[in-house]
């Protein structure tokens, strides 16, 4: 015991004097370098990116924070409900073989959700019908028939290949028309309408988070990031909703998955897993 006592005298001892020895140079800039490291880890450790399609959400933005987070709250309770969860479950996977075959971002199978809630008999008070709410003219003008006791609207397979066409024709007439494109617009111009977002571009530039459009537009895709982030990070929101969780001194984060940053948009993807597709083609839903 008395040795162990002397032992550790001899050390607190030892560490006075290391403590009171002068720095030179080289062992301050050590140091400072290493508190410079830390305070830089801890940052970036703590920030949490949201990203959609695998672009990140321009979360430095006051505005666009405050929305989302808006957004976010009035979709807690919805998407907690037990019934919406278990239909999002089982269509999911289905969901993402499609996005997967149409070169589409996996991301996209949020869209529903805010849509219809997965409900296949869903239809809106304009007329949009099934789990993506095509409209019935857009419906019949990608060859669906909707009318005379008939509508494919609320088939499972044939209104998600139609919905991923629509997408995707979105996306590349937007670049075409416009010369510009991302996914926000892409995905705007599904609620609103190409020609719509066409003049929205061409009038305000191509941010979808700082144009002024009407209100349902100006919150869709804000409401799929806000599906997608409670779906993916339940815990940021679910208990203690009473900060700012994108303020990286408070509240717990995460990185964003790296494979959440990539996507793959070949054209030869689609024949390539056609027939993975087609197994689902009489899937009841």
């Amino acid at each position: 015991r008395n040795g162990n006592e002397k032992q550790q005298k001899i050390t607190q001892e030892e560490k006075q004097i290391i403590l009171n020895r002068p720095m030179n140079y080289k062992s301050k800039y050590t140091c400072l370098l290493m508190v410079l490291v830390c305070s830089v880890s801890s940052i970036t450790q703590a920030q949490h990116v949201i990203t959609f399609c695998g672009d990140a959400v321009p979360m430095n933005q006051q505005f666009v924070q405050d929305k989302l987070i808006n957004v976010i709250k009035k979709q807690v309770n919805v998407v907690n409900l037990p019934s919406l969860r278990q239909r999002a479950n089982n269509y999911f996977p289905m969901v993402e073989r499609y996005l997967k075959a149409y070169g589409l971002h996996p991301d996209l199978k949020y869209l529903p959700i805010v849509e219809s809630g997965f409900l296949t008999k869903a239809e809106s008070g304009v007329g949009a019908k099934g789990i993506w709410q095509i409209m019935p003219a857009t419906a019949r003008g990608y060859g669906m028939q909707v009318g005379n006791g008939v509508d494919e609207r609320e088939n499972f397979d044939k209104a998600t290949r139609v919905a991923c066409q629509l997408i995707r024709d979105n996306y590349t007439g937007l670049l075409k028309l416009a010369g510009t494109v991302n996914w926000p617009l892409a995905i705007a111009a599904y609620n609103f309408g190409i020609g719509n977002i066409l003049n929205a571009v061409r009038a305000q530039g191509n941010n979808y988070f700082t144009m002024r459009l009407n209100p349902e537009t100006g919150l869709y895709v804000y409401k799929i990031i806000a599906v997608k982030e409670l779906f993916e990070y339940p815990e940021l929101y679910n208990s203690k909703f009473g900060y700012n969780i994108f303020n990286a001194t408070t509240g717990p984060r995460s990185k964003p998955k790296q494979s959440d940053l990539e996507v793959t948009n070949g054209p030869d993807i689609i024949g390539g897993t056609e027939k993975e597709i087609e197994k689902n083609k009489n899937t009841k839903a």
